[in-house]
């Protein structure tokens, strides 16, 4: 014990540092990881199975990482009070307390090595998962279809839809019923329902086997129609669909959005998305933003109420993952509105559909 002092806890402080961010890094992976669950639920119900074990094993995950940067977190703070109590020349005190936080740490790494042991089974299930994807089977049919006929059960004049197939040659080849018109078309017109949409879409993501965008499905005469691309750097691709519908007498600004994962992209994306209405929305004039915001820690919120006017139609809605919806993703800013109801629509039966949960809410437009 005499021999530590002053300087011996802080040799922990970089390394500790650097195990924290790399459990950060790891939870905000696994947003990304949890997105591509979606194709796992693509109308095969042998294959949500396998879905259901990869959200299973994903709650592990984040349960093990939040220990880990707690038992971490824990550790740099018994290290600081361990220095403080060198300070005061309490120095067997200052070598107990450090002796508690490397304790702290190795804990934490040992919930690493647990963590990373069952990242080993996420992968064996993504393995399976292609496997069977791989394997031609007659039973396996998309969901394309049953999304639509849930969507015009709905009765909705508006629908914000984020994702959207423009195109997808890959899903194309692989299920026979593969609809032939793009996406946002193909739901806007269901055969079976008196319902009939104009449906408008903007480009977001172009790749090897097609792309995907924004759409927005709507009721009412569609006036213009504005997309932009707000990505923030190039490994995701982002947009903003604005478009302005016709309702009665008045002119209603819809924009549909889907902003990035990280916390500076969004900040910026928000920032461009309030200049841009600043600049081309009348003042006081109706306005519906709907989208995938990402914003599961609410930073967003304050900023869109302040500089535009807006509110939130439903402040508590839980949306992702949609089988077990835990984090705020995706939200409706209203002005000019008056909100009659609101509600997240969860179960299994949308769950198969998206992986995220729908916000539906009933509006009533406020006199000019």
């Amino acid at each position: 014990m005499n021999e530590l002092n002053l300087t011996t806890p802080s040799l922990l402080f970089s390394a500790i540092s650097l195990i924290l961010l790399a459990y950060t890094n790891r939870f905000l992976s696994y947003a990304s990881i949890v997105r591509h669950l979606k194709e796992k639920y693509e109308n095969d119900p042998e294959a949500e199975t396998t879905s259901l074990a990869q959200i299973d094993n994903l709650y592990r995950r984040l349960n093990l990482i939040r220990a880990m940067q707690i038992l971490g977190a824990g550790s740099l703070l018994v290290c600081l009070a361990a220095m403080f109590f060198y300070y005061l020349e309490w120095n067997l005190l200052g070598g107990w307390v450090f002796g508690l936080g490397m304790v702290l740490l190795a804990l934490s790494l040992c919930l690493c090595i647990w963590e990373i042991q069952i990242s080993v089974e996420a992968l064996n299930l993504n393995l399976r998962s292609l496997k069977k994807e791989m394997t031609p089977s007659l039973r396996r049919r998309p969901m394309v279809k049953e999304m639509r006929q849930r969507l015009h059960e709905l009765q909705a004049d508006v629908v914000f839809l984020q994702e959207v197939q423009g195109q997808n040659n890959r899903f194309a080849k692989r299920f026979a019923q593969w609809p032939a018109d793009p996406q946002a078309q193909y739901l806007a017109l269901d055969p079976e329902s008196s319902r009939r949409f104009q449906a408008v879409y903007g480009l977001n993501a172009r790749y090897l086997h097609g792309h995907h965008g924004n759409a927005l499905l709507s009721q009412f005469p569609i006036l213009s129609i504005e997309n932009r691309d707000f990505s923030d750097h190039v490994f995701e691709r982002r947009g903003v669909l604005h478009c302005v519908l016709q309702m009665g007498e008045r002119a209603v600004h819809c924009f549909v959005i889907h902003f990035g994962l990280f916390a500076r992209s969004r900040a910026r994306q928000a920032d461009a998305l309030i200049d841009w209405i600043r600049a081309e929305v009348p003042p006081g004039a109706p306005l519906l933003i709907a989208g995938d915001f990402n914003d599961w820690q609410d930073a967003l919120s304050r900023l869109l109420v302040e500089r535009l006017g807006v509110y939130e139609v439903l402040d508590s809605a839980r949306t992702f993952p949609a089988l077990m919806p835990c984090l705020r993703m995706d939200r409706i800013y209203v002005r000019g509105f008056a909100v009659e109801t609101a509600q997240v629509l969860r179960g299994l039966s949308w769950a198969r559909l998206s992986d995220h949960a729908p916000v539906v809410a009933d509006l009533t437009l406020l006199p000019d």
